[in-house]
């Protein structure tokens, strides 16, 4: 009885959370807070059922099997992504430079959209939502951090300088995660420190389309470039970005699925003898779109 009683008040203490939460502070933006939220409920429910925090004590009664969690449809979109982003390092090391952006794109869209799916579904169990956080941390990891860093490798032929700065970003990524699942959001949850891992994304594959315009040998050091700067805006204090919902998650979708068009046409044009122009022509109207679209959302922080 008394593990039953522990149970049915875990689940009552998430009973609120209708979100995927994002670990890393990506998509909407709405997600993260409500998931430590409801990690704070446990913790507090369970230690005054059993007088002590035992954070990772399992409490199996009612709490969904593995196999129901894999059928949740936001957590579906959830591994997608990370499928998505699997393929897209396996491209990466194939030297598809252009076919690994094109996946990864479609990996950021599932993370995007896997929070809005979450909040679509009025009876699903709150479980799924406490679970969809680390789900979604661990696979924002994959897409957000490990996929650039094995296109870096793979571009420099594993230069040894470029393997450390690899390993150094996914340590980033890995420092990122953790420190964010600890403090969460900034502002009273408006907000957290640093561009959202997700920006990742947006800006190595704008970096490369400059790949058919300055050679390989001299993308290793736009890449390099790029990877220092993605390092500095995921941790710094400097900068903070703002939640995105409504027609702010219209727009940053909208540039996302524009850009993996792009990423495309440069998979289906990568042979043609007008293919660096091409690759400009795409460069400068996501340029022209990026900062009303989606890096608006990001701003000094005063």
């Amino acid at each position: 009885m008394k593990d039953e009683t522990v149970a049915k008040q875990l689940l009552n203490g998430v009973a609120d959370v209708e979100t995927d939460g994002v670990a890393n502070g990506t998509k909407t933006h709405n997600d993260a807070r409500d998931c430590d939220g409801a990690r704070k409920r446990i913790r507090s429910n369970h230690s005054q059922s059993v007088g002590v925090v035992q954070e990772h004590e399992p409490v199996h009664d009612d709490i969904p099997t593995r196999i129901q969690i894999l059928t949740d449809w936001a957590n579906i979109c959830t591994f997608l992504g990370a499928i998505l982003a699997i393929l897209a390092m396996a491209s990466m090391w194939n030297r598809r430079y252009y076919l690994g952006m094109f996946l990864n794109v479609l990996a950021n869209i599932a993370d995007i959209l896997d929070g809005p799916i979450a909040r679509s579904l009025p009876d699903r169990h709150p479980v799924f939502s406490v679970v969809g956080c680390k789900l979604d941390c661990y696979s924002d990891l994959v897409s957000h951090f490990v996929v650039p860093a094995s296109l870096l490798m793979s571009i420099s032929d594993l230069n040894s300088a470029c393997v450390a700065l690899a390993s150094l970003y996914v340590c980033c990524g890995i420092l990122r995660q953790s420190y964010f699942e600890v403090t969460g959001r900034c502002a009273g949850g408006a907000c957290i420190y640093g561009m959202t891992s997700d920006y990742m994304v947006v800006i190595y594959c704008l970096a490369m389309h400059l790949m058919p315009v300055v050679g390989s040998h001299c993308m290793v050091f736009v890449m390099s470039g790029a990877v220092l700067f993605m390092m500095f805006a995921s941790l710094t204090f400097s900068l903070r970005s703002r939640r995105y919902d409504g027609f702010g998650l219209f727009t940053v979708t909208l540039f996302n699925v524009l850009l993996c068009l792009s990423c495309f046409a440069l998979v289906l044009f990568e042979a043609d003898e007008n293919f660096g122009f091409t690759a400009r022509i795409l460069l400068v109207v996501h340029l022209a779109l990026a900062y009303p679209c989606y890096f608006r959302f990001v701003e000094l922080n005063n």
